[in-house]
C-alpha cells in the first residue's frame, strides 16, 4: 500500500470518527427525551418533547441535554470511522481509469458495503456483531 493510500485511510479513519460524533452529539438532546419518554418515567410520563426539555434545562442544566453522550460516543466514533474509510477503499476498487476517464463501477453497493463492515464488528450494543 503506497503511502499515499494509508494517509487516506487514516484521515478517512478520524473523519469520519469525528463527523458521527458531531451528528449524534447534535440530536442528542432530543435522544435523550426520547429515552424518557419510552421508558415511562415517572417525571416525563404525561410531558411532551419541548416540555420534558425544558423540565431536563431547570432540573439538571444545559449539561443534562447531554447526559450519556460519552458513552455514545464510544459506540459512534468506531461506526463512523470505519463507514467513512471502508466507502474510500470501496470507492479506490472499484473505480478505475480507463483512456483518461474514470469508469464507475458499482455505485450504490459503495455505501451498502460501507455500512456493512462498519456494522461486522461487535459493538456494545450488539455484543454479538449480528444485529
Amino acid at each position: 500500500m503506497e503511502e499515499a493510500d494509508s494517509s487516506l485511510i487514516l484521515k478517512s479513519l478520524l473523519s469520519g470518527g469525528l463527523a458521527g460524533m458531531a451528528g449524534k452529539s447534535f440530536v442528542a438532546p432530543l435522544d435523550r427525551v426520547k429515552i424518557l419518554l419510552q421508558t415511562h418515567n415517572e417525571g416525563f410520563k404525561q410531558k411532551g418533547v419541548l416540555s420534558s426539555l425544558g423540565s431536563i434545562v431547570a432540573e439538571e442544566g444545559v449539561s443534562g441535554l447531554f447526559r450519556g453522550n460519552g458513552v455514545q460516543m464510544l459506540r459512534v466514533f468506531p461506526y463512523g470511522a470505519i463507514q467513512f474509510s471502508s466507502y474510500e477503499v470501496f470507492k479506490r476498487i472499484l473505480d478505475y481509469k480507463s483512456e483518461g476517464s474514470v469508469v464507475r463501477w458499482f455505485g450504490l453497493p459503495r455505501g451498502r458495503w460501507a455500512a456493512c463492515a462498519a456494522w461486522s464488528p461487535p459493538t456494545p450494543s450488539t455484543p454479538s456483531g449480528l444485529g
